[in-house]
């Protein structure tokens, strides 16, 4: 049975409303609140899966991995271009999303 039904489609997409404002996408301003870049600001160019956090996708349930994937946090990475030019990869979980 798929996690996301015809019943109860509708907290799905509650859920999805109320997290998707903080999911640090291509194009979203963001400030790095830790880490080696902590207290810089840019513009997020890309945002993948991180390749060094294979446990994020390894364990959980069903429901679990599609949390993730809607958060866009645990277990992603993002590249981020400062207004100076400087370009870097952080974590996703790193940031906080400004715009």
């Amino acid at each position: 049975m798929p996690v996301i039904n015809a019943d109860n489609r509708e907290a799905w997409q509650q859920i999805a409303n109320t997290v998707s404002v903080q999911h640090p996408g291509a194009g979203k301003k963001v400030r790095v609140n830790a880490g080696k870049h902590h207290g810089k600001e840019g513009i997020v160019q890309r945002h993948e899966r991180d390749p060094f956090q294979r446990d994020a996708w390894r364990y959980g349930g069903e429901a679990n991995l599609h949390m993730r994937e809607m958060a866009g946090r645990y277990g992603f990475r993002i590249m981020v271009r400062t207004g100076a030019g400087e370009t870097f990869f952080t974590k996703a979980d790193n940031v906080t999303v400004l715009i």
